[in-house]
């Protein structure tokens, strides 16, 4: 900080429009140095300045003295502190202005300057403050200095961040510099009013500072929208999870959203409608086919940050180049707190000034001591050791190696736990992830500190709030590349696969309480698929792995991602543990339930049938986990019109339950519910009526309410009520069930789809269309969104639908959902 070495008074020299001079400093507290720094700025400037520690009078009236300079300045800064804050005399001084701030002269401002940790209330906390908090460099507390009493936009103040939303958002580089002229053009396109949304793609090589500079921009101009998202975009699971976590906060209603895409979608939806625009980050897309459907339109502007060099035709492309020589030794000498120009100018051309490279070199040198020149040396030793056939420079690759090497000398346990790191995604990996598993709890700990120290991981938060870390992908593939080359490779990966599968919920298909879980180690499970691969490993914990993982994309109706986890980890299980194992029998079942979902039935049957034989083989024919495939099983059968033969399995399976748990429990109610189901198909309402009965009877018991099993066998109680015409029985039935939907915000999933299905048609029977269509529209969105327009169970909603639209004399209507599903007139 630029500092006087002895305070002095300034001369007061006129200012315009009458005032005795441009600007009055008040302050309190410990904050008189930096008054003398704002004082000096300003007077260097051309303004005139009067500072209540030197220009008032010794022995003076003091309140005489502040009445005076209120009336005679221009314009009025507050140094923002706790003790500015709570004084009574400077609380005078500021409100006096206020009051006479729009007398004769006009145009008077009132310019906040924080210069203490502290969050302003009441009154001052309307006022946006220029923050000088945490700002070191001489310059940059200039530049704010200037820009703030100049009244530049809040932008180039770069004032403290106050939006709706500010989700993801890494924290500013301290050290980030030298792409001030990038962030103009960056800012300009995203202000561009000629077109409703602006789609820029910053592009290039690894370690280029693509994600730095977009954090930059974000916390220079979070201002000019309405919130900022940044989502993880490197698998398109994981971005549109992020994505339905928006939605999410855009809605509570939206918690657990049953099918991920959906609620990605809902969330552009709703974010289409603001008037200020929201800023999107999708950071590190592969490729524009990623991406494709779920970019945004009107009511938000989206940065992409990729290697992908084309996005000719679907986004602004700006490409990222190396730093400026200049900008790159000026970042050298900031990181490493050194002085010697010369040696950081050849350290940072030996660098390829490459902003992530002069990072760990700066670090290196700040925390060895080792001289600029002497990192050069022993960078030229270690060139020929970078990573083979990675993309970037020799030099990234030798900055990582002696950053790693660094690493493990100050603690010899941190080669372990960055190789366990290395083989997971990059982003948010979860500390509890390496477990005393891995290493001894004080053993991680000093690992994660060497780690720290030379900026190989950083501390970040986990979307639930938990701690995690994170590890640029250049420092993955030196670690990578450091495991091969010591044929560590495949170890590491082996210990990963079987601790994130250990770690991974086996409950994810049914259970929306792990969801969270669920989505926050997907993405490791799926790198690991990829290392696994890569090395050539087959081993059962993967299979086990991608069973669980595909169970969740599963339960959340993402239905493409998860069938090729399900066949991958069934050919594991079949090639290492044969073909008959009980694991391979679950795994089966859960591979079947899948086509069932999808009403994929000639896929799920055989499934079913191979599961059933090995677990009467394995477990025997009574066990419970058996009677559920029979109840499995006896739904393809039912719904391809085989009603004898799945009442007979039906039946087995509620005796294997009722012997084994009971009539009174939870797995009864479940068993008992599909027996109803089959009773209703066949036309015997009566029964089904009272076998509907009893399972939500035992269900409130064992369940609770509120549980969503509940909303579906009401469900089938109301429709059996309905087909016996007792539509006001079934209304409130119906209501019900959707009611509870909504409680576990899982109104998107398809089996509420196919609730509002039955209620529309219900609605139709009683004359209700306008009511009708609306159920019947919303069933149709979920369908199509789960099964796609040509589905038969979409085909079913959308005849509801137009059956609707008729009703209501909006025939051209009903004609368009005909045509687009393709249905018969």
């Amino acid at each position: 900080m630029a500092l006087s070495e002895e305070p002095h008074r300034l001369e007061r020299r006129p200012s315009e429009g009458g005032f005795a001079f441009d600007y009055f400093i008040s302050r309190r507290g410990s904050s008189a140095p930096i008054a003398q720094e704002v004082a000096d700025i300003l007077s260097d400037a051309g303004h005139s300045v009067c500072l209540q520690d030197y220009d008032f009078i010794s022995g003076a009236n003091f309140i005489a003295e502040m009445h005076e300079a209120i009336k005679k300045c221009r314009h009025f800064i507050a140094l923002l502190s706790a003790d500015y804050d709570k004084s009574e005399f400077t609380r005078e001084e500021w409100t006096a202005f206020m009051a006479v701030r729009n007398v004769a002269g006009g145009g008077r401002r009132f310019i906040p300057l924080r210069v203490e940790d502290f969050r302003p209330d009441g009154l001052l906390a309307s006022y946006q403050y220029t923050d000088l908090v945490g700002v070191d460099d001489p310059q940059e507390r200039k530049r704010r200095i200037l820009g703030a009493v100049g009244g530049a936009p809040a932008e180039a103040r770069r004032t403290s961040i106050q939006v709706k939303s500010f989700h993801g958002v890494p924290p500013r580089n301290p050290h980030f510099t030298g792409r001030d002229a990038l962030l103009d053009r960056l800012h300009a396109v995203m202000m561009n009013d000629s077109t409703s949304a602006a789609h820029v793609a910053l592009h290039g090589m690894g370690g280029i500072g693509k994600t730095s500079i977009v954090a930059e921009y974000v916390h220079r101009n979070a201002s000019h929208y309405a919130g900022v998202w940044w989502a993880p975009a490197q698998e398109r699971p994981v971005l549109t999870t992020s994505l339905a976590e928006l939605a999410t906060e855009l809605d509570p209603q939206l918690v657990r959203e049953g099918d991920a895409k959906l609620a990605a979608l809902n969330a552009l939806h709703k974010i289409s409608g603001s008037a200020t625009p929201w800023l999107l980050i999708y950071d590190n897309v592969e490729s524009p086919e990623l991406i494709a459907d779920l970019v945004p339109g009107r009511g938000a502007r989206l940065i992409i940050t990729t290697r992908w060099a084309d996005w000719v035709g679907r986004a602004a492309e700006i490409e990222i180049d190396l730093l400026d020589p200049q900008a790159a030794i000026h970042f050298l000498l900031t990181r490493s707190g050194r002085d010697n120009r010369e040696g950081a100018a050849r350290l940072a051309a030996a660098l390829g000034n490459l902003p992530l490279a002069l990072d760990h070199a700066g670090a290196y040198v700040r925390l060895t001591g080792m001289s600029f020149d002497r990192y050069c040396e022993r960078l030229e030793d270690l060139i020929s050791k970078a990573p083979r056939g990675a993309a970037y420079p020799d030099s990234v690759g030798a900055t990582f190696g002696l950053a790693i090497e660094q690493a493990c000398k100050v603690c010899a346990t941190t080669e372990t736990l960055l190789g366990f790191l290395a083989v997971l995604g990059s982003d948010r990996i979860p500390l509890d992830l390496p477990d005393e598993s891995i290493l001894p709890e004080d053993d991680r700990a000093e690992a994660l500190m060497a780690l720290a120290a030379v900026s190989l991981v950083d501390h970040v938060q986990a979307a639930d709030g938990t701690q995690a870390v994170s590890l640029h992908r250049l420092v993955r593939a030196a670690m990578r590349a450091r495991l091969n080359a010591a044929n560590k490779l495949e170890p590491a990966v082996n210990t990963a696969v079987r601790r994130v599968a250990v770690a991974f919920p086996d409950d994810g298909y049914t259970n929306p309480d792990s969801w969270a879980r669920c989505a926050q180690l997907l993405p490791h499970a799926l790198e690991l698929r990829e290392e696994a691969k890569r090395v050539g490993m087959e081993s059962e914990g993967l299979a086990r792995l991608l069973d669980a993982a595909a169970n969740f994309l599963n339960g959340r109706s993402a239905y493409s991602a998860a069938e090729p986890l399900f066949c991958e980890a069934l050919a594991l299980g079949e090639k290492l543990l044969g073909p008959d194992h009980p694991d391979v029998g679950q795994w089966l079942n859960n591979s079947a339930n899948l086509f069932l979902n999808t009403g994929r039935y000639s896929e799920a049957e055989p499934l079913y049938r191979r599961s059933i034989e090995i677990g009467a083989k394995s477990l025997g024919r009574d066990h419970v986990r058996v009677a559920t495939r029979l109840n499995n099983l006896a739904v393809v059968l039912m719904d391809t019109g085989r009603q004898a033969e799945a009442e007979a399995l039906l039946r087995e399976a509620i005796e294997i339950v009722e012997k084994r748990c009971g009539r009174e429990s939870e797995m009864f109610a479940k068993r008992l519910y599909k027996f109803a189901n089959l009773l209703a198909c066949t036309g015997r309402l009566e029964q089904a009526e009272t076998a509907f009965r009893e399972s939500i009877h035992i269900g409130e018991l064992t369940l609770g309410k509120d549980h969503s099993l509940l909303a579906d066998w009401k469900s089938g109680l109301a429709k059996v009520l309905r087909d016996c015409g007792r539509y006001a029985e079934a209304e409130p039935l119906f209501r019900e069930a959707i009611a509870t939907w909504m409680k576990t915000g899982n109104h998107s999933h398809t089996s509420f789809g196919f609730l509002r299905h039955e209620y529309a048609k219900l609605l139709s029977l009683c004359g209700r269309p306008e009511e009708a269509c609306a159920q019947a529209r919303e069933a149709l969105d979920i369908h199509v969104q789960a099964f796609g327009s040509a589905h038969q169970w979409t085909q079913h909603a959308a005849t509801v639908l137009a059956g609707a639209l008729d009703a209501l004399g909006r025939g051209d209507e009903a004609r368009e959902v005909r045509r687009c599903h393709s249905l018969s007139t």
